[in-house]
């Protein structure tokens, strides 16, 4: 989980996190549980735009 938040330069929270576990690795956990384990590692996704908006 760290590498996968690591490599989105952080800016990957709970849910994209949890799809690539479940796409990319083919582990199935919940939500809630990707949830708590990135608060016990104290890692947490960007707020709001990480793009620039299309004019």
């Amino acid at each position: 989980m760290l590498t996968i938040h690591h490599e989105s330069g952080a800016s990957y929270g709970y849910r994209r996190i949890h799809q690539v576990l479940h796409d990319r690795y083919g582990v199935t956990v919940s939500h809630g549980t990707v949830e708590h384990l990135m608060r016990q590692a104290r890692i947490h996704g960007r707020t709001g735009r990480t793009a620039a908006p299309n004019p």
